[in-house]
């Protein structure tokens, strides 16, 4: 779990800028409505809970009286950040342990690592494309199954991966650095390259 906690997958769709020469004012904002339409939701958090949530605001809803450290959940060092597993969770319908990462300043990533399978790595990049749009990125399996990417303009990410499962994370943050090699080794993606090379291709 510590790899599939530590392996995220993210989401952007970003905002269309389009502007033209001699155009009217009318024309200027009806673009400029239209740019705002097709602008995807921004990823600012993990399960409702906004980047930078404390683990003892998040703990102390998660883990109730009745659960037991380590059968029902976990908290342990993770390179320096602190993981939060809870062990019996669910996404959308799907039984998963849910991964929260923290550092000094709170919440910065998130995972879930429901089992998946080709024809199920389709149905998830679904769900997330009809939320956050089309994937910034997909790749097909280099032996380790396919992934798919999103961004937003804050490079705040989303990351789906048919090996580490679902994760979530914080643009600029020490899990974003940390994730870099796995993915790398597993995906040939360099997952800092390719978002800033979403947010430089956007004009952001």
């Amino acid at each position: 779990m510590k790899k599939k906690v530590l392996c995220m997958a993210v989401a952007l769709s970003m905002a269309l800028s389009i502007t033209a020469c001699g155009e009217s004012a009318s024309d200027s904002a009806e673009k400029s409505e239209i740019s705002q339409e097709e602008s995807a939701p921004s990823i600012d958090a993990f399960r409702d809970y906004a980047w930078g949530t404390s683990l003892e605001e998040i703990k102390s809803a998660e883990v109730t009286g009745d659960m037991k450290e380590l059968l029902d959940y976990q908290e342990q060092d993770v390179n320096g950040m602190i993981g939060l597993t809870i062990k019996n969770g669910n996404v959308a319908g799907c039984d998963t342990e849910i991964g929260y990462i923290f550092d000094d300043n709170g919440l910065i990533g998130g995972a879930y690592d429901p089992d998946i399978d080709d024809d199920s790595f389709n149905e998830w990049e679904q769900k997330y494309t009809d939320e956050y749009g089309e994937p910034i990125l997909k790749k097909e399996s280099t032996g380790w199954g396919a992934c798919a990417l999103w961004v937003d303009d804050s490079k705040n990410f989303i990351f789906l991966s048919g090996l580490t499962g679902i994760s979530y994370g914080k643009g600029d943050s020490p899990y974003l650095q940390f994730l870099n090699d796995g993915l790398y080794k597993y995906h040939e993606i360099d997952l800092e390259e390719e978002l800033n090379k979403a947010i430089n291709t956007d004009g952001i």
